[in-house]
């Protein structure tokens, strides 16, 4: 079980909310140089810093939606559709999570769009819950919530170099996997 990579598009972006985690009142002048390009092309991309995170924001959830989409959640085995779900959500946690953190600093906890897709993976968690795919003590919120840490925490070790992006995928279904089955 391997990580995807993310598109060309979706690597700038995702390049964007590291460089923007680090420092985050960095102009576009400094944000060009973390990403490796010069001003004048990061703004070739986008206008100014408004448009830029209009689209992180957009691309953020537009890739949630696909991913979740792409996994095919409702069909097979809980851990087979799982372990689909990790492949597809690797890759763009990062940007999707950033945005989830920014809405939470407006203190707007969600929008229509990310609410939907928490809601999305809530309720094919509790569905599973329900054929006894899954443990019933702990709630599919809390179930959900430990996916994207797991997935948040892999996709930083990988940008350190701590995790290899090959061995990502297994290792967060193992750990979940391991806590969210019948004990």
């Amino acid at each position: 079980m391997t990580a995807a990579k993310p598109r060309p598009r979706e690597e700038l972006l995702l390049r964007l909310v590291s460089a923007l985690a680090d420092q985050p009142r960095a102009s576009m002048g400094q944000l060009a140089g973390l990403v490796g390009l010069s001003r004048a092309t990061l703004c070739r991309y986008f206008p100014s810093r408004e448009a830029m995170m209009m689209e992180i924001f957009q691309e953020g959830v537009n890739s949630a939606e696909q991913a979740i989409e792409r996994a095919h959640m409702g069909e097979g085995q809980a851990q087979e559709a799982i372990q689909r779900l990790i492949q597809e959500l690797l890759p763009i946690v990062e940007l999707y999570m950033y945005v989830e953190r920014q809405l939470q600093l407006e203190e707007e906890y969600s929008t229509v769009r990310t609410e939907a897709v928490r809601q999305t993976l809530i309720h094919q968690f509790q569905q599973w819950q329900e054929t006894g795919a899954l443990r019933r003590d702990l709630s599919a919120i809390w179930l959900c919530e430990s996916l994207f840490a797991l997935l948040g925490k892999a996709t930083r070790l990988i940008r350190v170099g701590r995790l290899a992006r090959h061995d990502a995928p297994n290792n967060v279904f193992t750990l979940l996997w391991g806590g969210i089955v019948h004990p």
